[in-house]
């Protein structure tokens, strides 16, 4: 091969205006695999630029109902690439107002926090952006909606579990300005992982910028945090004379709450005599 690109349909000229259109007749190419919907969307977002070929997106609009004869996994693994794009708010805008997004993602989306979070990852020069977190940015805090979203797409275990935990704890105070004993105490209660995916969410929605310098350093403070290690267990509870049974679990984590409000104390002797003083005032009579 010399090289010598043959190109009878004008391939050439598109990719270099990033102008992404179908070969022939737009509809026909839809109704082959309903699935080009999709990609036209996420290869504009990749590598398009300018304004959406109008003939491409009149067709996708048109067919959009076909969307629903697709696989969950298919739909899944074509919007998750979406999403990876450096910026997928602009094409997200086009397929909701085209009536499109609403075919594939319940509930009423929430773009402007995707988008933040985009800006969020291109400012970060080293971080590679995490398509299932975009997703819970776009989604709303609804649980209903999170279960359907993980029907539609047919996620994995590990991706439902994440995205329903996110939803779960939507409540959990993370600022940025907390105190250094109060993003302890949520890194120790939500796990380093769910902690870091509510911070960017929190940072998403939050309108000052001039906050990132915060947001950044509480980053990085919890993905070096060292997570203690309570150090009692069901068997020292009973040593202290309480019978196998749900009082055990009941002062063991009435004891770690002390332990955790106290800064992790490390102090044999503090949590033992906390754990006699909880004993003696629990002990069945």
């Amino acid at each position: 091969a010399d090289g010598t690109v043959f190109d009878s349909v004008g391939g050439v000229d598109d990719l270099k205006a990033g102008r992404v259109r179908f070969v022939g007749d737009a509809t026909t190419r839809i109704r082959e695999d309903y699935l080009r919907i999709l990609r036209l969307f996420r290869f504009h977002a990749w590598y398009g630029k300018g304004e959406m070929d109008g003939e491409a997106l009149r067709a996708a609009a048109a067919e959009k109902a076909g969307l629903a004869k697709l696989s969950g996994e298919r739909v899944q693994k074509e919007l998750l690439k979406l999403l990876e794009a450096e910026d997928p708010a602009p094409v997200l805008r086009i397929m909701a107002a085209s009536g499109i997004l609403s075919e594939i993602l319940p509930g009423a989306l929430n773009i402007p926090r995707l988008e933040h979070l985009a800006r969020i990852d291109a400012e970060a020069l080293t971080f590679v952006a995490d398509p299932l977190l975009r997703l819970a940015a776009l989604l709303p805090d609804d649980a209903s909606v999170a279960d359907a979203t993980v029907k539609r797409l047919r996620l994995s275990n590990a991706q439902a579990d994440r995205l329903r935990a996110i939803v779960d704890a939507k409540d959990a105070k993370i600022v940025s300005y907390m105190s250094v004993k109060e993003m302890n105490r949520r890194l120790y209660r939500l796990g380093t992982p769910l902690f870091c995916d509510l911070l960017f969410l929190r940072w998403a929605n939050d309108p000052k910028e001039s906050n990132g310098v915060n947001w950044r350093a509480l980053l990085e403070q919890a993905r070096t945090w060292p997570r203690p290690l309570f150090p009692l267990n069901g068997r020292h509870v009973m040593l202290a004379g309480i019978p196998e049974g749900p009082l055990v679990g009941e002062i063991l984590k009435e004891v770690e709450d002390w332990w955790v409000d106290a800064d992790f104390i490390d102090d044999e002797f503090s949590i033992a005599e906390r754990l006699k003083a909880i004993v003696n005032g629990r002990r069945p009579d």
